[in-house]
């Protein structure tokens, strides 16, 4: 059994995982309320990802300060699926990323599609991007967005780094009216963005930037969502 993982980029840089805001004070901060990562995701991230409304995996992501502008990010994936108790699909993905003075400056990733491996290696060196992925190896001079989702700031671009591909990927990313969504066992109001082009998902963000929630199509009538247990709300949002 296949769900096409690779619709759901981690990103979903396509998008079963799987697709964030710059400015400096003592350290980049991020979001609409100007936080660091570690700040606005002060217990890091995880979601329930449900498949049809059923649960069927996790996605977690941690963030580590490791000087006034410099922190990685660590993201992980798992998914099974099964029939009759029976295990008849699994994926684990994984990626860690380095960002520096709001820009980031080094990505690796790895899934495992049902047995099928591939790796995503990304490295700038000046304003020089290699990027090395299962069928190609690309440069680019462009600040690039992984699809991770996290960042906030990646809605106003107009190409992301793929991390399953290794493709920098063309997108429109459209904003939609604010609504209400469950998140962290209750509702908060979150805006949708809709990317299409390559990449076709809808993600939400609270009013601080916040990732809280992500929806998609996964292939053979799967409609993929993930549900924020944690996503950085405090007791008054």
């Amino acid at each position: 059994m296949k769900l096409n993982i690779r619709l759901f980029s981690i990103g979903n840089g396509s998008c079963f995982l799987g697709c964030l805001l710059l400015s400096v004070i003592a350290t980049p901060l991020y979001g609409a309320e100007k936080l660091a990562p570690w700040e606005l995701y002060p217990k890091g991230l995880t979601f329930d990802v449900k498949r049809n409304g059923d649960r069927v995996g996790r996605h977690t992501l941690a963030f580590k300060k490791i000087g006034k502008t410099k922190f990685q990010v660590n993201s992980m994936m798992t998914v099974s699926v099964t029939l009759l108790s029976i295990p008849v699909y699994r994926y684990r993905y994984i990626s860690e990323t380095a960002w520096q003075d709001g820009q980031m400056i080094r990505l690796m990733a790895e899934q495992d599609d049902d047995g099928d491996v591939s790796r995503v290696r990304a490295v700038r060196q000046g304003q020089t991007w290699t990027i090395t992925g299962p069928k190609a190896r690309v440069q680019s001079q462009k600040p690039l967005y992984p699809t991770d989702h996290w960042h906030f700031g990646v809605i106003k671009q107009t190409e992301v780094l793929d991390t399953l591909t290794g493709k920098i990927t063309d997108v429109t990313i459209t904003p939609g009216e604010v609504e209400r969504i469950r998140a962290q066992g209750r509702s908060v109001n979150a805006t949708p963005y809709r990317y299409t082009g390559d990449i076709n998902t809808t993600v939400w963000y609270d009013h601080a930037g916040r990732w809280v929630k992500m929806a998609f199509e996964a292939g053979e009538g799967s409609d993929m969502e993930y549900y924020c247990i944690e996503c950085g709300l405090a007791a008054n949002d």
